[in-house]
């Protein structure tokens, strides 16, 4: 097969890929999901904790708060492994 028509056809089939991916809605995996939750999480954390600060009130509440906020960091740091291996496992069979 001649290269040129070799190239042309793969960046074809490429195009035609990314069509496929840009058509398809994303649609986020239970890890996803839960990692968006657990952020929140720490969102919601770390606003309570200002909030306690404005109020004079963070002693009494941040050794508890912020050792929650480390087991959630925790807990995303192991989802994003998980979310990496999944993304690398899809990529991988769409190759």
């Amino acid at each position: 097969m001649d290269p040129e028509k070799a190239k042309a056809r793969a960046r074809k089939q490429l195009a035609r890929q990314a069509r496929k991916a840009a058509a398809a809605p994303a649609q986020k995996s239970p890890a996803q999901k839960l990692f968006d939750e657990v952020a929140a999480e720490i969102d919601e954390r770390v606003t309570f904790l200002q909030r306690m600060t404005e109020l004079g009130q963070a002693k009494k509440h941040e050794a508890t708060i912020r050792g929650e906020i480390a087991d959630r960091t925790a807990t995303l740091e192991k989802l994003h492994a998980i979310i990496v291996a999944e993304q690398a496992a899809v990529h991988a069979g769409n190759e």
